[in-house]
């Protein structure tokens, strides 16, 4: 059948787990929503209520999504096992229940450490982005902060080296972090995210000049 249409969504948790929901849907073969209420049994989600679930901007019930996952993920050829994929849409639901992002971002801060890890190096790019838009400063304004190093982030590197698909360098991450006024206690939950991300993705060999 033809993908579901995902919901229009700003972007935070609540995108990044609809997003992924609809990437497990497309590696599973896009059964259709018919096919997956009989898989969960039609007096446990109708069809309606499945297709709610991927075309909603509303959080889905976690009793929902779990089994949504488990009954994709067991589809998906040589993919993840059906519980590592649970525990992961977990986080991924717990973020997006307690609107994690908005509440730790806008403060410096990664409470969601394990939430961001389970998300990838794209979404972890996207934090440092908003990062910097939530403390108010832009590209020029960075670029004159104190980097810890006694030099500057030039604006064309800094927007250059967190589009590019890779997981920046820690190096780039110290010193953006302390361009945007992170002190150490408050960097240290970012780097802890890097230290998990790093052995999934490989880092740039350049940090920003």
């Amino acid at each position: 059948m033809p993908k579901l249409t995902a919901p229009s969504m700003d972007p935070g948790p609540g995108k990044w787990l609809s997003d992924e929901l609809h990437a497990l849907h497309r590696r599973a073969g896009w059964p259709s929503v018919r096919e997956l209420a009989r898989a969960l049994g039609n007096r446990v989600a109708s069809p309606s209520r499945v297709h709610d679930a991927f075309t909603k901007p509303r959080l889905p019930s976690w009793g929902l999504v779990e089994l949504l996952v488990e009954h994709l993920a067991s589809r998906v050829p040589g993919g993840a096992p059906a519980q590592e994929e649970v525990q992961r849409f977990h986080a991924l639901w717990e973020a997006a229940a307690s609107d994690i992002h908005s509440a730790t971002v806008a403060g410096g801060t990664v409470d969601g450490v394990l939430v961001l890890a389970a998300l990838g190096v794209k979404q972890f790019r996207e934090a440092l982005n908003q990062l910097r838009v939530n403390r108010g400063m832009t590209l020029s304004q960075l670029s004159e902060a104190d980097d810890g190093t006694g030099k500057h982030l030039p604006p064309s590197a800094v927007s250059t080296t967190l589009s590019r698909s890779s997981l920046p360098s820690k190096s780039f991450l110290v010193r953006y972090l302390s361009a945007c006024g992170l002190d150490a206690a408050a960097q240290s939950e970012w780097l802890q995210v890097w230290a998990m991300l790093d052995g999934q993705a490989p880092a740039q060999n350049e940090d920003a000049r």
